[in-house]
């Protein structure tokens, strides 16, 4: 991700208001976000780098239950 992409995706999060932060976008984060989103709950998903760009993309095919 560019250092242009992320700042204008950090500025979205103070423009809209959100119920749930989620912090962390591997397989367990983006699964709590689509949950929570799919009951109408507004959330707001961030992580450190790019999205499943840490443990979720070494899995070696295995889906880490925390």
């Amino acid at each position: 991700m560019t250092a242009t992409l992320r700042n204008s995706n950090l500025k979205k999060l103070g423009e809209k208001p959100f119920d749930v932060l989620v912090v962390g976008g591997g397989i367990n984060g983006a699964v709590a976000a689509a949950s929570l989103a799919g009951r109408g709950v507004r959330v707001a998903l961030i992580d450190r780098g790019d999205f499943a760009g840490g443990v979720s993309s070494n899995s070696s095919n295995l889906a880490w239950g925390g």
